[in-house]
C-alpha cells in the first residue's frame, strides 16, 4: 500500500547542513557535536546588498499583503509549490501546480480587468464560470490586453506554453503520464515566458488598467 508520507530521498530533499551530536553509550551523555554538510552546493554563497528602493518595495509589498488587497499574493503559494515539487523531483505534480497557477493567474487578471471596466463581482464570477478557460485565452484576453494569444502561431509564447505546459499537464491528469526532467524543464521555461508575456501586456495597458498594473509592479 502506498504511503503518502514517504518520498524519494535525494540531495534536494535535504537541508544544506544538519546539526549532529556525539553520544557516549557508557556515560549516556553528549560528548560533542557540530555541523554536518549534506549538500553544500545548495548554499547560496553570493549576496547582494539591497538598494533603498528595493527595501521600500519590500515594505510596500508587506503592507499590501497585510491588508489583503492584492489578489495575486494569495496564489503565489501555488507558484512556489510548483518549484518545491520540482526540486523534490516530483515532476508530474510540479507541472500540475504550475499550470494551475497560470490558469488561476489569468482568471484573476481577467476579473480585475472586468472590475476596472465597470462590472460587479457577481457578474464577473458568472462570466468566468460560464467561459471555458481556452475561450479566455483565444477571445477575451486578446480583446482586453492585445498581443498574440493564438495557440497555433508557432514561435509565440502562447504556442510554446500550450504545447509544452498545458497539453503536458493534460497528459498527466488524464493519461497518468510521468514526465521526465527535460520535459519538465521545457514546461517550466515555456510557462515562465508566457507569464512574462502577460506581464508585458499588462504594462502596455497600464493607463487603461491602473489598479491591475499596480498589483503586479
Amino acid at each position: 500500500m502506498h504511503d503518502i508520507e514517504i518520498c524519494e530521498l535525494n540531495s534536494s530533499n535535504l537541508q544544506p547542513v544538519i546539526l549532529y551530536r556525539i553520544l557516549s553509550v557508557k556515560k549516556e551523555t553528549s560528548i560533542g557535536g557540530g555541523l554536518l554538510p549534506i549538500s553544500v552546493k545548495t548554499i547560496p554563497t553570493e549576496k547582494q546588498i539591497l538598494s533603498a528602493q528595493e527595501c521600500q518595495n519590500i515594505v510596500n509589498h508587506f503592507w499590501i499583503f497585510k491588508s489583503d488587497k492584492n489578489p495575486f499574493f494569495v496564489i503565489m503559494k501555488i507558484y512556489h509549490n510548483a518549484y518545491r515539487e520540482y526540486y523534490k523531483d516530483n515532476f508530474a505534480q510540479s507541472i500540475i501546480q504550475m499550470q494551475t497557477y497560470i490558469e488561476t493567474f489569468i482568471k484573476i487578471v481577467f476579473s480585475q480587468i472586468m472590475s476596472e471596466t465597470g462590472f460587479f463581482e457577481q457578474q464577473i464570477n458568472k462570466i468566468i464560470e460560464e467561459t471555458p478557460f481556452l475561450s479566455l485565452i483565444k477571445k477575451e484576453m486578446p480583446e482586453k490586453l492585445g498581443g498574440c494569444w493564438n495557440i497555433t502561431t508557432k514561435g509565440k509564447e502562447v504556442f510554446s506554453w500550450y504545447e509544452n505546459t498545458y497539453l503536458l499537464r493534460n497528459r498527466i491528469i488524464h493519461n497518468g503520464y510521468n514526465p521526465n526532467r527535460d520535459e519538465t524543464d521545457s514546461a517550466f521555461n515555456s510557462a515562465e515566458k508566457f507569464l512574462n508575456f502577460i506581464y508585458n501586456r499588462i504594462k502596455s495597458n497600464k493607463n487603461k488598467y491602473t489598479h491591475l498594473n499596480e498589483y503586479l509592479v
